[in-house]
């Protein structure tokens, strides 16, 4: 997830290049359905802030089937929940 259109598509660029398969690129969040329509997902790189809302409950949403995701981000690392 990256609300940034510039930075959605420079680290979807760099992913590529190191081999990576993205199998989508979105601005918000998604809904157990749209998640589910993905197939499987190996690890879910999510922007902290997604104008002005948090990823904080898609990340939770993604623990929950046993998806591991990571938060990229300027912020302090302290604003990150366990």
């Amino acid at each position: 997830l990256e609300d940034d259109y510039y930075q959605a598509y420079d680290v979807t660029e760099i992913l590529q290049n190191a081999g990576a398969t993205i199998i989508g690129c979105r601005a918000r969040s998604l809904d157990l359905t749209e998640l589910k329509a993905l197939g499987s997902i190996d690890i879910a790189l999510l922007d902290v802030n997604l104008g002005g809302t948090h990823s904080f409950g898609f990340a939770r949403l993604l623990q929950s089937h046993k998806i591991p995701c990571l938060f990229i981000t300027g912020y302090d690392p302290d604003i990150v929940p366990q």
